[in-house]
């Protein structure tokens, strides 16, 4: 009895989840094709019949990441959860999803120099989040949930500062996922105070 062969789509998922693997452990320039094929259990031959290389793999697997930063997003956007809890969730897609996929890996930095080395390579996110939070706080005013104009604040400078502060939450010892939501949390509690 022979085995069914499996679909190209679980291949490509583990090829791009052993590409991942590898490229947080080692770095994308000692990871090899032969590395890849090895960790995602297929032959050589199945990564070329998918990709021309590995610059393709990798697209495809930050093309993947933010796609799920982009789900994560349009989830808080569309909830009917209180305000406070939606911003916690777009914030932590759009900063705290690369913490899951990638974790404070000791190659981080060569794998963003290598993005902005090749900008032709790779798609381009939607709009930027200082963008899509003040449109979140901006509903929120019209719906009555929060007064940021009352207290001298515009929508746009608490996005900002969010936006600081979800950065900023990064910096120092690399946080866990678990960390960075913490810091999160207490970003929106503070800037939300100033709306109430």
């Amino acid at each position: 009895m022979t085995s069914a062969p499996r679909p190209a789509v679980f291949r490509l998922d583990q090829i791009v989840e052993a590409t991942r693997i590898l490229f947080v452990r080692h770095g994308y320039r000692r990871t090899s094709m032969d590395d890849i094929a090895r960790e995602a259990g297929v032959a050589k031959a199945t990564l070329y019949l998918h990709f021309s290389g590995k610059v393709a793999i990798f697209a495809m697997m930050l093309d993947r990441c933010q796609a799920e930063v982009e789900s994560r997003v349009a989830a808080a956007e569309t909830s009917d959860a209180p305000l406070s809890q939606r911003l916690r969730a777009l914030l932590y897609a759009y900063f705290g999803v690369a913490l899951e996929w990638f974790g404070d890996a000791e190659h981080l930095s060569e794998l963003k120099a290598f993005v902005a080395a090749h900008p032709d390579h790779f798609t381009q996110g939607g709009p930027r989040p200082r963008a899509r939070i003040q449109a979140m706080l901006d509903r929120a005013e019209a719906d009555g949930d929060t007064d940021f104009s009352g207290k001298g604040l515009s929508t746009a400078q608490v996005a900002n500062v969010l936006v600081h502060a979800a950065r900023g939450a990064k910096l120092g010892k690399a946080p866990t996922p678990e960390t960075f939501r913490r810091r999160i949390n207490d970003a929106v509690s503070l800037a939300l105070a100033g709306g109430c």
